[in-house]
């Protein structure tokens, strides 16, 4: 099944799929991807509407990335998610 429609059936967006998406955002273009980042953490101090996702885990994700852009052997922030939940 893919992702899309996995979400679309489950009808909830939740921190792992923020997360799925910051990893994603500006890879198509790396020169701008620091941008595309920093103005995302921007906007999301205007975001009401957290739900199921984890406001702490979401900004640290992308600080996360926003340090290491451009980095080679970065630890992203989907893996150091993953390792930190217990």
């Amino acid at each position: 099944m893919s992702r899309i429609k996995e979400i679309i059936l489950r009808q909830t967006w939740t921190t792992k799929d923020e997360i799925e998406f910051i990893r994603k955002l500006g890879m198509n273009n790396p020169a701008q991807r620091k941008t595309k980042l920093l103005r995302y953490l921007k906007a999301l101090e205007t975001r009401t509407r957290w739900d199921s996702i984890d406001r702490e885990d979401v900004i640290d994700c992308i600080s996360r990335e926003i340090q290491t852009c451009g980095m080679e052997g970065k630890t992203s922030c989907f893996a150091h998610a993953a390792a930190t939940k217990n």
